[in-house]
């Protein structure tokens, strides 16, 4: 160490009797000179730090605040004191006090370690905070006045109770005094008088804030004197109540809530000492078992009197189990007070304990069911008539409870499940042996049981047709059932009740009538088979007589000839109609499905029937309003269609009239509307506009000879692409429109 000249000609070996660091550093930051409490501070022995650099011992240094402090210093040649943190490389922060002087070599540094001093700031500051934390949370502003000096010191706390904004109010005894209500001065004045005797102010009072907020407050106080007995320092704190006086408020008001509540409910409440044997009760609960409000009530064994002795007896014995088991009771009691007679009272307790856990007594309610029970009456003598009523009706009826089980079941409910009643009652859906089928003879599984599906749905069920195999019986029967929910007050399902009729008579005649159907379109088929062999060879005929081949015809003669070839046509017509007819009813129309342009099939159509409408000067349009793309369709088939709805359109529409035809493409389907401006159609012949052979009744239709069977044939056409065919109108003389969806393919 002597070797080192010292900066500034300084002693080190006085430096090195310093409990302070003290070292010299280099303006290449090498360490020069420190002593030991320096190393220390430094977590380095001396020996390992003198001639090495700050950069060299501590990588990272440069970015530290000491670094940039020490940095100015010898910049500046200015002496700096700085408090700063130091991070070793081991993790460990440490806080120093720093004070730098510029010397010739350098800088010189006295360092003291403060780091517990900092530790102990942190924890007085965090308490501190927390205690500030702790008094916003309560409400709780403290306060603190020097009557020597007259300085006041009021908490943030104290600000915000009384509404004062802490950076423009300066804090004033009279700024205290004028806040509170002019209606409790008085009692903080008296408050502050006791205290001058008790060195307490303890006072509860409204104060009024700028804003005309009125608060509660719980002020606080203690006088301080001096060793000559005067007042010399007062502090105390102030609360905010106002929640805690709302909530007092309400639950006052609680309770005169619940104190009307028992009186229009009609329920009392009693508490009852078994040691001493005394009750008490409510007002309400003196009224239901007649007695005048503040007379003694009555002990046990009398009270018991009020009862008549069926009731008394239940009564006793459920309260001597209660004191012996602590089970409490609830049971439904008929007084025997001969001015009120048939009064029910619902008495209702529990056990009182001591500290130990020994039942020391019973309280409870009591509450007047009078009205209840004789609702009760009425509605078990409507249950015995609904009984009864059940028992009678011809039709089967089941009612099903809660889980399906069955509660009620009527004789023709018995007779044509092939079970008795006592079979019945009790079981559930799923343990019944009947068993359900479809119309196409597949089982109905137990989940979609009619009677799970309304609970499951809570929805009804009407008009379910089912087979009914029973096997106590040697054939199935056919039954339209019908099932309705019930809902309790909850609105959840309580009941389920199945009402169904035997309907194997008509399903054997609807079977027969589609026999007689299936036998209908056979000879149909057959007929327009038959009827197309003889039309072509007359037609031809008729047309060679029509020439001249088989010699000249005088006019009558070619007017009988030419009905004879006119007629045929429509027979033509009317066999293919037929046969079309035919082939749909029966699943056996087939298509000739190719790409087709579908918007050149209904350009052509519309041009088709241009004459005919020109010869009533209708305006006759077709309006594309999106691209139709190319699809998979029977060509003749969709002109076939369209051909005859034009016609019908052309047909019906009076002269001088409108039709449209519109196509556009939304979503993966084509929609084609036909619109006129014609005779409409009624409500009642809408709902049998597709239906085989129906013709609507007019003038126009006795002049256009039809066969019925254009509109059906058009549904199959459409129905047999995938897609449907629908009719609206506002009714007569105001027009229709038919509309036509075909998936696009």
């Amino acid at each position: 160490m002597d070797t080192i000249k010292t900066p500034m000609h300084l002693d080190t070996k006085i430096l090195d009797t310093f409990v302070e660091g003290c070292m010299f550093i280099g303006p290449d930051w090498t360490y020069l000179y420190m002593n030991d409490a320096a190393a220390k501070h430094g977590l380095q022995k001396k020996e390992n730090l003198i001639g090495k650099t700050m950069f060299e011992m501590y990588p990272g240094v440069e970015r530290t605040e000491i670094f940039a402090a020490y940095e100015r210093c010898m910049k500046d040649r200015v002496s700096k004191i700085v408090e700063a943190p130091f991070t070793f490389q081991n993790g460990v922060t440490n806080w120093y006090e720093l004070h730098i002087e510029p010397v010739e070599e350098g800088i010189f540094v006295v360092s003291l370690d403060i780091t517990e001093r900092k530790k102990t700031e942190a924890a007085l500051r965090s308490s501190f905070e927390n205690l500030e934390e702790v008094q916003k949370i309560a409400h709780i502003g403290n306060w603190e006045a020097n009557l020597v000096t007259g300085d006041l010191y009021w908490s943030e706390v104290i600000f915000d109770i009384f509404g004062l904004d802490q950076k423009t109010f300066k804090p004033s005894v009279s700024a205290f005094r004028d806040a509170v209500h002019p209606n409790d001065r008085t009692l903080v004045f008296e408050s502050e008088k006791t205290s001058e005797q008790t060195g307490i102010h303890d006072v509860i009072h409204r104060i009024i804030r700028p804003n005309g907020e009125i608060r509660f407050v719980h002020e606080l106080a203690k006088r301080f004197n001096d060793n000559t007995g005067k007042l010399t320092m007062l502090r105390g704190t102030v609360q905010d109540i106002t929640e805690q006086k709302k909530a007092e408020e309400a639950l006052k008001e609680k309770e005169r809530e619940s104190s009307e509540a028992q009186r229009l409910g009609q329920i009392g409440s009693w508490d009852w000492d078994i040691a001493t044997d005394t009750i008490v009760w409510t007002t309400e609960c003196y009224l239901l078992m007649g007695f005048e409000p503040g007379t003694k009530p009555p002990q046990y064994e009398q009270h018991l009197k009020i009862y008549t002795p069926e009731s008394a007896a239940r009564l006793d014995a459920a309260v001597k189990k209660e004191i012996e088991t602590g089970e409490a009771y609830e049971l439904d009691l008929e007084t025997s007070d001969p001015k009120n007679p048939h009064r029910w009272i619902t008495a209702r307790s529990e056990t009182k304990r001591d500290a130990s856990g020994k039942i020391i007594g019973l309280r409870g309610t009591a509450q007047d069911i009078t009205e209840r029970k004789k609702t009760e009456a009425v509605l078990q003598e409507s249950e015995k008539k609904y009984r009864e009523l059940i028992q009678k009706i011809k039709a089967a009826v089941v009612v099903h409870g809660p889980n399906t089980e069955i509660k009620i079941c009527n004789p023709t409910a018995q007779e044509l499940l092939g079970s008795t009643e006592d079979q019945l009652l009790g079981k559930l859906v799923n343990e019944l042996p009947q068993q359900l089928f479809n119309e196409d003879g597949t089982a109905i599984p137990i989940e979609e049981h009619p009677v799970n599906k309304v609970f499951t749905t809570r929805q009804p069920l009407k008009n379910f047709v089912t087979r009914l195999h029973r096997p106590t019986k040697e054939n199935d029967i056919w039954v339209l059932a019908n099932a309705d929910p019930i809902f309790d007050e909850k609105g959840n399902v309580e009941q389920v009740i199945v009402t169904f009729v035997d309907i194997t008579e008509h399903k054997k005649t609807e079977e027969k009538l589609k026999e007689l159907d299936r036998i209908k379109d056979d000879f149909l088929s057959v007929t327009a088979h038959e009827l197309k062999s003889p039309i072509t060879p007359i037609k031809a005929q008729a047309q060679l007589l029509l020439r001249g081949e088989y010699g000249e015809l005088n006019e009558e003669q070619k007017e009988a000839i030419e009905m004879i070839r006119r007629n045929s046509d429509i027979l033509n017509i009317l066999s293919g109609e037929v046969l079309d007819i035919s082939k749909i009813r029966s699943g056996k129309f087939n298509l000739f499905l190719e790409n087709t342009d579908l918007h050149k099939i209904l350009i052509d159509a519309v041009n088709d029937m241009r004459a005919f409408a020109e010869q009533k000067n209708i305006t006759l349009l077709f309006l594309s309003i999106s691209e139709i793309p190319e699809m998979k369709i029977d060509r003749a088939r969709i002109r076939q269609m369209m051909i005859d709805l034009l016609n019908n359109a052309v047909k019906f529409t009076p002269e001088n009239g409108a039709i449209s035809v519109e196509a556009l493409k939304k979503e993966n389907e084509i929609l084609i509307s036909v619109k006129d401006s014609g005779i409409g159609i009624s409500k009642d012949d809408m709902t049998k506009l597709f239906d085989p052979f129906f013709q609507v009744d007019s003038d126009v239709n006795r002049k256009y000879r039809g066969t019925g069977l254009g509109l059906p044939i058009a549904r199959g056409i459409a129905e047999a692409h995938g897609g449907k065919i629908s009719v609206e109108s506002e009714g007569e003389n105001k027009g229709s429109t038919f509309i036509i969806s075909l998936p696009i393919t």
